[in-house]
């Protein structure tokens, strides 16, 4: 899954080793520039920020994509425990401690 985006741990900075990297330097950035006109200035923000973050994050452990899918079950998983028709995924905040 790591094939992308390479600014450095905070999505913003290229350094020099950077310019050797395997990943597209532009990419997280185009992927934030995807974001709706509409998108309200707080919310394009906190988006942002997400983003950047989750990049850098599947950068630093060079997620493959076999372990990506394992993440998307687990959080599908969660989603599922509440009730099986009904997709409950925005609990994973409270399993993994950020609602608190």
């Amino acid at each position: 899954m790591a094939t992308n985006g390479a600014n450095g741990t905070n999505g913003h900075s290229a350094t020099a080793k950077d310019n050797n990297s395997k990943y597209d330097p532009n990419f997280t950035q185009h992927v934030i520039d995807l974001m709706s006109p509409e998108t309200q200035p707080r919310h394009r923000e906190i988006l942002s920020s997400l983003i950047r973050h989750m990049h850098d994050f599947c950068r630093e452990v060079e997620l493959k994509q076999d372990e990506w899918i394992i993440g998307v079950n687990y959080v599908n998983a969660i989603g599922q425990a509440y009730k099986k028709n009904r997709n409950e995924a925005w609990r994973v905040c409270d399993i993994l401690g950020i609602e608190s």
